[in-house]
């Protein structure tokens, strides 16, 4: 098992996903990510099957947040646990939602990344 599946193992335990199927697609080129982030998820909530892409480091870019594939990991396993929520076709309610999520995102990876292991 690679670093990368053993990351997604870990937090998909730690997110309460494991029953969901995850196929990871690591160091995706810019053409191969629709939406433009760094990252988006494709996933089928009623069967609890997904399909992750994450963009590779060298097409990143010079951005105001620096790269960081955990984070971008913890992201879009966040969307999967918040799938019932996720594309409700309201557009106000989906930022919401999305800012939502990446806050989250960050504070799960700065809590894991932190010098004890605690958050403050």
């Amino acid at each position: 098992m690679t670093g990368r599946e053993k990351m997604l193992d870990k937090w998909l335990k730690r997110l309460g996903l494991q029953d969901w199927t995850v196929a990871l697609q690591s160091d995706c080129r810019l053409d191969e990510i629709v939406s433009g982030g760094c990252g988006e998820t494709e996933y089928t909530e009623e069967i609890k099957c997904a399909y992750v892409r994450i963009l590779d480091e060298q097409y990143y870019g010079k951005r105001i947040k620096p790269y960081c594939y955990e984070q971008t990991l913890i992201h879009e396993l966040l969307h999967l646990k918040f799938a019932l929520l996720d594309n409700s076709g309201n557009d106000i309610h989906d930022r919401l939602l999305h800012q939502c999520i990446d806050d989250l995102a960050t504070a799960l990876y700065l809590a894991e990344s932190s010098d004890d292991g605690k958050s403050e």
